[in-house]
Formats: C-alpha cells, sequence, structure tokens
C-alpha cells in the first residue's frame, strides 16, 4: 500500500511537471524563451502550471490544480508524521534506546529522557547543581 502511495504521488507531480512545459502565453516563441523571462511575469501567466491549467481547462482548471496540490502537500505532511511515529516506537522496541534491553516493554524509551544531541540519557540536575 504504502508503495503504491508513493508511486501515485511522484507520478502526480511528474505530470504536474510536464504539464507546465505544455502550455506557454502567445508572446513567447516556445517554453525555454517563457520560462527564461518568468521573473517578468504576474500573476498566473509567472505560475506555468497554472497557466497551463487555466490555458486547457480555464478556471476551473485553476481550481482543480490548486485542489490536487493541497491534497499533495497534506498526504505528505501526513506520510511524514505516520513514518516519524513508526520510527520512534521501532526505536523504543530496540535495545539501541537508552535504558532499553532486549526484554523491555518499549516503555524504557518513555520512561528515561534522552537528549539528541550527546547520545547519552539525561540525568536531573544534582542538588548541587539546583538553584
Amino acid at each position: 500500500m504504502l508503495v503504491a502511495i508513493v508511486i501515485t504521488t511522484t507520478a502526480i507531480y511528474a505530470f504536474i511537471t510536464l504539464l507546465s512545459a505544455t502550455a506557454w502565453p502567445a508572446q513567447f516563441d516556445s517554453w525555454f524563451d517563457y520560462i527564461r523571462h518568468l521573473d517578468q511575469l504576474s500573476g498566473i501567466e509567472g505560475l506555468p502550471a497554472f497557466y497551463a491549467a487555466r490555458n486547457y481547462m480555464s478556471q476551473a482548471g485553476v481550481v482543480l490544480l490548486m485542489a490536487v496540490l493541497l491534497s499533495l502537500v497534506l498526504s505528505s505532511l501526513i506520510g511524514n508524521i505516520l513514518s516519524l511515529s513508526r520510527l520512534f516506537y521501532a526505536r523504543s522496541r530496540t535495545a539501541s534506546s537508552p535504558g532499553a534491553s532486549p526484554r523491555s516493554t518499549g516503555t524504557a524509551f518513555l520512561r528515561r529522557p534522552f537528549c539528541w544531541w550527546d547520545a547519552s540519557p539525561s540525568s536531573p540536575p544534582s542538588s548541587a547543581e539546583r538553584p
């Protein structure tokens, strides 16, 4: 399932990129000429993918492209959050986390704070260090 999602997302990004290269304003001779002068354009003409969507499907194409891009960004964020949570879960189940042992139930990671910058368990300050 995850592989299918990654392939689908990659394909959609590739198709949006290809869509950008298929249409350009009449004042330009080629797509390369259009891209070269993007800094001088404003509005929809300054955004190749949105210009192509408007060229082919009018305003409905722009709205559809915005919805597709929003769903791509949101699905990427959700995927990153899921991946990060699985990484933390896997790390808590292995002996590589501080305080964990092979027989650990996986909660040692949560019981003992971990300083990422020095790769060692952090301990509370001693009474001499407290104000």
